[in-house]
């Protein structure tokens, strides 16, 4: 009597744990990756704390370009870092300087973020570079992927293509 009561009860315990770990689908499983890379990037957007890896700049004038070093802008809460080569006209520039115009680091001036209408977001501030004022558009969906596009006061329009991540926590501590 033992054993057929034994039996009955693992047989119980095992139907009603293959009921509460039902499989989930592809695409349930797509479903899900895909909400929680929204809210990360969301989350990311929110804090004002991520930053933006280019791989492809896209000048005005010109061809587009492959970038294969580490190209990046790190937003950190009220300051920008941006390491982005430069390809373009300038109309004025600093005498004797070798050094890309987009390489600096400043104070983020009017931080701004929209809903866009196919499901992600704009965000756009303002910066001042030495002499130059230059304001920054992203263009962030929902995957992370992003496109950058710079307006300045002193150099033609640029625009980058990239995605959005989270910055080392050693970068957000300093």
């Amino acid at each position: 009597m033992k054993h057929v009561i034994l039996i009955v009860l693992i047989l119980g315990a095992s139907f009603v744990l293959q009921a509460q770990e039902k499989e989930l689908t592809r695409k349930e499983k797509k479903a899900k990756i895909e909400a929680e890379k929204k809210e990360k990037v969301k989350q990311l957007i929110s804090d004002k704390t991520w930053r933006f890896n280019a791989d492809r700049m896209l000048p005005s004038n010109g061809p587009s370009k492959t970038l294969v070093t580490d190209y990046r802008v790190d937003l950190l809460s009220d300051k920008i870092e941006s390491y982005l080569p430069f390809f373009g006209r300038a109309y004025k520039a600093e005498y004797g300087s070798t050094n890309s115009p987009l390489d600096f680091k400043g104070e983020i001036d009017s931080y701004n973020i929209q809903d866009w209408k196919k499901g992600g977001w704009i965000v756009n501030f303002n910066v001042k570079n030495k002499s130059d004022f230059m304001q920054f558009t992203f263009t962030i969906a929902s995957s992370g992927s992003a496109t950058l596009s710079v307006n300045s006061t002193d150099r033609a329009h640029i625009s980058y293509q990239g995605e959005i991540t989270e910055i080392e926590k050693d970068k957000k501590e300093k």
